[in-house]
């Protein structure tokens, strides 16, 4: 996987193939605790789906317009209140007293996603040699698809040990 590459082009994938795994792995481990999320605040099915409709839609509609923000302010800026927003709302994620300040959370943590992701493959491309960038990404590429089939397998868990909180939880720890 890193054959050919420098120490500055594997330091770059150690630090920011872990945050894309991550990132990535929200998807499946906050779809699995929906039920218990419904069960707890009563609501509608329909109500319940924007918990998870939310990263959907904050990375179609606000990745291209973070991506611009951080080539004017500075990619790594970016990246880093993006993980910021991530980690910290989804500790207010899982203390939400009501479904209103759940959804406020997963828009926040939803936008930081919006910002990592992009800008974290800018950044690895950024930082390796042309020559490299094309296994930089793919790299990275396979960190997100990584953590998108492993998400629902850890939020499982995450939810037989301590319920729907636990999969926010866990995201605000290992974030």
């Amino acid at each position: 996987v890193f054959a050919g590459m420098t120490p500055a082009e594997v330091k770059a994938l150690l630090v920011l193939g872990p945050g894309s795994f991550v990132m990535a792995s929200t998807i499946g481990t906050i779809n699995v605790g929906l039920p218990a999320v419904q069960d707890e605040f009563g609501v509608s099915l329909s109500a319940l789906k924007w918990v998870s409709i939310m990263g959907a839609i904050m990375m179609a509609s606000m990745s291209l317009c973070f991506g611009r923000i951080g080539d004017i302010v500075g990619r790594k800026r970016i990246y880093r209140l993006g993980m910021l927003l991530y980690c910290v709302f989804s500790g207010v994620a899982a203390l939400s007293p009501t479904f209103a300040v759940l959804i406020a959370a997963r828009v926040i943590t939803a936008m930081g996603v919006a910002m990592s992701i992009p800008l974290g493959i800018a950044i690895g491309a950024a930082s390796a040699r042309p020559d490299k960038r094309g296994q930089v990404i793919g790299v990275l590429a396979s960190f997100t698809a990584a953590g998108m089939l492993a998400g629902p397998s850890l939020g499982g868990f995450a939810l037989d040990l301590s319920g729907w909180r636990g999969v926010f939880w866990a995201n605000f720890l290992v974030a």
